[in-house]
């Protein structure tokens, strides 16, 4: 199939229509292929931009103290492994000075930052505020602070 074409000095030419659809598929190839450089660009200025907002972010978090905690569920969760990784039997006789020593301790030591940062990236805010003797069975302890926060 041709197309027909009158040219500005009235002379007429046929182009076939193959030709047409290849040049316009090119044209639109070239227009995408300039056009790439600027979105990627958009895109590393915003991924520049969401990484500084994030680093913002943590050194808020890691400037105040207050949001320094972690949930219930994340205190539940290091009885939980404690418990799987030292049998029940031994976890029972374990204190908070036991799991702060020999768990939480060991972690914020090759983390260079308090294990409440090392879960909670951006901080946690504080609904309640909990203390701890250090002496007590530490599964006691969850499990006061599991009775406290469901009444």
């Amino acid at each position: 199939m041709f197309v027909s074409f009158l040219s500005t000095n009235e002379e007429s030419y046929s182009i076939p229509l193959s030709t047409l659809y290849q040049e316009a598929e090119e044209r639109l190839r070239a227009a995408q292929f300039a056009a790439l450089p600027r979105v990627q660009d958009a895109e590393e200025r915003a991924l520049a931009r969401f990484a500084a907002e994030e680093e913002e972010a943590r050194r808020a978090a890691a400037a105040n103290p207050c949001r320094w905690g972690i949930s219930l569920k994340q205190l539940q969760d290091v009885k939980t492994s404690v418990c799987l990784h030292v049998g029940e039997r031994v976890f029972r006789t374990m204190t908070m000075r036991d799991i702060c020593a020999k768990v939480i301790s060991p972690i914020c030591k090759e983390e260079k930052r308090p294990y409440a940062l090392v879960v909670n990236e951006f901080g946690l805010e504080a609904h309640a505020f909990v203390t701890h003797c250090w002496d007590e069975p530490f599964g006691e302890f969850v499990d006061s602070v599991q009775d406290a926060m469901s009444n």
